[in-house]
């Protein structure tokens, strides 16, 4: 089984210094399945690296995080980034893809989807 985390709005605030640190903790403490992937869905021209950089910037923030680089290292190699708009279907589509390629060849798949926008574009989003 396979298991993906798709946050929406990954470049925001919420996802930087709280939810994304908040996985690299549980990943730290052995509470992660071995193979989740977490997928960032926003706007922001980012590549997989630049989101993983973006993110660990957030988990520095918070000192205890910051001393762990090498944990780190082992975990941002699950944080992929796919760009695009909600209101865009190919970009959706992108990110459709992007979760099959990971899926492929598993018997199961599980997805958690994070809504970490604006209140606004929930309806958009769903």
């Amino acid at each position: 089984m396979t298991t993906s985390v798709v946050i929406f709005g990954i470049s925001g605030d919420l996802a930087r210094r709280k939810l994304v640190p908040a996985l690299f903790t549980l990943y730290c403490k052995g509470s992660l399945p071995d193979d989740i992937r977490i997928i960032g869905f926003a706007r922001s021209d980012y590549s997989d690296n630049a989101c993983r950089l973006h993110m660990w910037e957030g988990a520095q923030e918070l000192g205890e995080l910051s001393t762990r680089e090498d944990d780190w290292a082992r975990f941002s190699e699950r944080v992929f980034f796919v760009r695009g708009d909600l209101n865009d279907s190919e970009a959706l589509g992108r990110l459709r893809e992007r979760l099959e390629e990971f899926e492929e060849g598993a018997t199961e798949a599980n997805r958690l989807y994070y809504l970490s926008i604006a209140p606004s574009l929930y309806g958009t989003a769903v």
